[in-house]
């Protein structure tokens, strides 16, 4: 499994962050590099719709696996032995008031390493961009200036089959 974590601090309250969250026809309103339809109850029907640039996108089923208002909001798609993608949004109120916001990727399954391989600085990117489009979304939605946010942390894991040593 291959992890990519980014945790941010935004002025908007927990509830707030996850209303926008789960809100899936309004993701094309502040993520424009892919967007989700369907239901947001756990296991409801989902797609995903990947903008790759020059007009080509990819449409997939997705599924949410997590949907906790105000704690968590997570979607995967792919199969999770095989190849997989999950997307998990993790939400905690921050001392001093507004939200810690954990966003996370996790690439898994068996083929998972070799495409990770790849596209890892472009996940890194990707997520680095939509928490941006967060913040951004949070701030009109607020309609006051809002101080910048904290600066995100990033924490990058790989876990990978240790390797046996032969004598």
């Amino acid at each position: 499994m291959l992890t990519f974590e980014r945790e941010t601090t935004v002025t908007a309250s927990p509830e707030s962050v996850y209303d926008l969250l789960a809100d899936l026809d309004g993701h094309r309103s502040w993520k424009p590099f892919f967007q989700l339809s369907g239901s947001v109850d756990p296991g409801g029907d989902v797609m995903v719709n990947f903008f790759l640039g020059r007009g080509r996108k990819i449409s997939t089923p997705a599924d949410i696996v997590a949907a906790k208002r105000p704690h968590v909001f997570a979607w995967r798609f792919g199969e999770p032995w095989i190849f997989a993608i999950e997307e998990r949004y993790t939400l905690a109120a921050a001392a001093g008031g507004g939200t810690s916001v954990v966003h996370c990727l996790r690439i898994m399954g068996l083929l998972a390493p070799l495409p990770a391989l790849f596209v890892s600085r472009t996940l890194r990117r990707s997520l680095e961009r939509s928490d941006t489009c967060l913040v951004d979304r949070l701030q009109k939605r607020q309609s006051i200036p809002s101080p910048a946010p904290t600066p995100a942390t990033s924490r990058f894991r790989a876990k990978s089959p240790s390797r046996r040593r032969r004598r």
